[in-house]
């Protein structure tokens, strides 16, 4: 005795795995967009990082944004230019602008970790509504 089996309906759920399909493939370049959006818009950068490493991967680089020095720290366009342009000109600088030795000041490290943890969970908040583009149906 034969058994035969069949299924009903077939080429509606193949059509429905390849929708499905389809929105999983986007997924990686939403991705990307998002990182770009969240970077300039929560975290405030100009000119945002983020680079796909491959079909399914977004790397982004968060870079420190500022440091302190110590005190007592002149900014590196200003030390000594007077100093010398006075020797340039003339053969025996004066007493008033003789160059003094500049002690160099040391960076001094923040406590702040660089992404705060706030920027973190709006980063994560926006994966998730990507994620809930995506219907399994």
């Amino acid at each position: 005795m034969p058994l035969s089996l069949s299924m009903d309906g077939f080429a509606s759920i193949i059509r429905s795995l390849d929708d499905m399909l389809k929105q999983i493939e986007a997924l990686p370049l939403e991705m990307y967009n998002q990182t770009e959006d969240w970077q300039t818009q929560d975290v405030h950068f100009k000119r945002p990082y983020t680079k796909m490493v491959d079909a399914h991967t977004v790397e982004t680089i968060v870079w420190p944004r500022g440091r302190r020095r110590q005190a007592g720290y002149q900014g590196r366009a200003h030390r000594g230019r007077r100093a010398r342009k006075v020797q340039r000109l003339s053969a025996k600088p004066t007493r008033k602008y003789v160059r003094k030795k500049v002690r160099r000041s040391r960076l001094i490290a923040s406590q702040r970790p660089l992404l705060r943890p706030f920027l973190y969970d709006m980063l994560v908040d926006r994966m998730n509504r990507v994620l809930e583009t995506v219907k399994w149906h």
